[in-house]
């Protein structure tokens, strides 16, 4: 069953009014109300739901894969996205944003990008949430097209995104997650997915079935550590093994895990790496070293290589906007907390999984989408809900169509390996409107969202 075609209407639709006013004179200078669309994240969340009150969750059987969902229509954001409107395929909402609003409660801090919910303008009715959010003259400035609601993680309250802007958006996961002794990166040829980890490859096929069991297809030649891979043709491509030779190097493996060739680059320690599909790669660093290129330390930078080792782009990691966990706005990383990131690429993204350990909110360690064209952060996802403040360390990413497979070590004083399998489901609406609005500090902002349904009483 395709679900895109068959789940149910839900007979919700939205209505967007954008009022835009000279704070001084109280003159509207741009008023737009538009119909938006409903995202698949926020529908399926609603089937999830009414499943779960048919059969709760913890009753499913255990070799069952289902999706937990974050909270839907908690945050409205504006955007300066100005893609087309796309109901059936968005879902995450993208940067740059320009300022958001939870639902949650009114706000009356000083943040740049946060507005408040109007508690005495909002109502619930039995056919009709109304939400109003204002925007006073420092919150929300610059130019947005588009608006809507995002989610957020299941356990991210949303007081704690001040210090975290743009807010984590959620991300599903498989509940069936499997633990095992040292992760390792991963990467996917085919219907099998490979992971390397000490001297050994090992394999195991897709679709995932819950607990994960691997196979050993071959004995390494050298003995890899902090192994990042991927896949590039019928080859697997490694870095970072534990010879002193090995820090710059990408080693091409057949797939019974024998040696094939070597590519020797510039950059030192090497830890991710993601096939482009063109014979050049994506690397990242985890060196404290400055690079003289950019004068920047290596690990603030990812690298394209070519298939001679010769570095032909970069790509700044843009730390100063990060939610990162211990990547907090405005840090850089240092020799004690900079450790590089696993990579992979997800619908054209660059996509980065950071191994810094964190044991702040966002909880669980945001996985990180880049534009391979403008070099900038789509946006950033959250593929954990955990209930407990523990460590996070990331060990490999791999993708496949809509999913990302995701491997961790959860700092809990055990040695817990976990895979999971995620996607992102980080919208709930949007709306695109007819032409950017610029909004200055002179102004004030008032966006009116109603969300209509059947009565419910």
């Amino acid at each position: 069953m395709n679900l895109k075609d068959n789940i149910p209407n839900l007979n919700i639709k939205g209505i967007v009014t954008v009022e835009l006013k000279d704070a001084t004179t109280g003159e509207i200078v741009h008023k737009e109300t538009k119909h938006n669309f409903i995202a698949l994240p926020a529908k399926s969340w609603a089937v999830y739901q009414a499943l779960n009150n048919v059969m709760p969750s913890t009753n499913f059987p255990s070799n069952t894969i289902y999706m937990v969902h974050p909270r839907p229509f908690q945050v409205l954001f504006l955007s300066g996205d100005t893609s087309p409107e796309e109901p059936l395929v968005e879902t995450f909402a993208k940067w740059p944003f320009v300022g958001f609003a939870g639902i949650g409660a009114g706000y009356s801090g000083d943040s740049p990008f946060r507005g408040t919910l109007n508690l005495s303008e909002s109502v619930l009715e039995k056919d009709k949430m109304r939400f109003v959010f204002d925007f006073p003259t420092n919150a929300g400035n610059g130019a947005f097209q588009s608006l809507g609601f995002m989610s957020l993680p299941e356990d991210m309250p949303l007081v704690t995104t001040d210090a975290f802007f743009p807010p984590t958006q959620g991300m599903s996961y498989i509940t069936g997650r499997t633990a095992y002794t040292g992760v390792g990166d991963i990467c996917i040829i085919g219907d099998l997915m490979y992971r390397i980890y000490g001297t050994t490859l090992y394999s195991t096929p897709l679709p995932l079935v819950f607990p994960v069991v691997w196979t050993t297809v071959g004995t390494l030649a050298y003995n890899f550590s902090y192994t990042g891979c991927c896949a590039y043709q019928d080859k697997i491509y490694a870095t970072r093994n534990s010879g002193t030779d090995g820090v710059k190097v990408l080693r091409i493996l057949n797939l019974d895990g024998m040696l094939f060739g070597t590519i020797m680059t510039s950059i030192p320690d090497l830890i991710g790496v993601a096939s482009n599909g063109d014979g050049s790669f994506w690397v990242s660093s985890e060196s404290t070293l400055i690079d003289a290129s950019t004068g920047k330390k290596y690990q603030e930078y990812f690298y394209k290589v070519n298939s001679s080792g010769v570095t032909i782009d970069k790509i700044p990691i843009n730390y100063e906007n990060m939610n990162a966990g211990t990547y907090s706005r405005g840090k850089v990383p240092t020799a004690t907390n900079g450790r590089g990131a696993y990579l992979d690429m997800y619908k054209g993204m660059l996509l980065a999984a950071f191994r810094d350990e964190q044991s702040a909110y966002p909880r669980g360690y945001p996985l990180t989408f880049y534009n391979l064209t403008t070099k900038e952060i789509v946006f950033q996802g959250n593929p954990r809900n955990l209930n407990q403040n523990i460590g996070i360390y990331a060990y490999g990413i791999s993708c496949k169509g809509d999913d990302i497979y995701y491997n961790y070590y959860m700092n809990t004083g055990t040695a817990s390996y976990y895979m999971l399998q995620t996607k992102p489901i980080g919208l709930s609406s949007r709306v695109l409107l007819a032409n950017p609005v610029l909004k200055q500090n002179t102004q004030t902002l008032k966006v009116t969202y109603d969300l209509m349904f059947d009565p419910i009483w």
